[in-house]
């Protein structure tokens, strides 16, 4: 099982690395959310709880950047 773990790790990882170069990260494509705000609704479901420092170094978001999201979520009470 914690081979899994790693290979599902690095493969997440290339993911987040090539979405970024491909500067794919905000944009819209078959939802309302963009593919940021979609990572970190599904870090922060997988987590469970962390904090916006935490969680900013662990999907290498700039922290004001992860700040505004997450505010938005507040907002619509998420």
């Amino acid at each position: 099982m914690g081979a899994d773990i790693v290979l599902i790790d690095h493969i997440r990882e290339f993911n987040r690395f090539y979405t970024n170069v491909l500067g794919l990260l905000n944009q819209h494509y078959l939802s309302d959310f963009s593919l940021t705000e979609a990572r970190i609704l599904f870090d922060l479901s997988d987590l469970g709880c962390c904090t916006a420092n935490a969680l900013s170094s662990r999907l290498n978001i700039d922290k004001s950047y992860m700040s505004r999201i997450i505010k938005r979520f507040e907002k619509k009470d998420w």
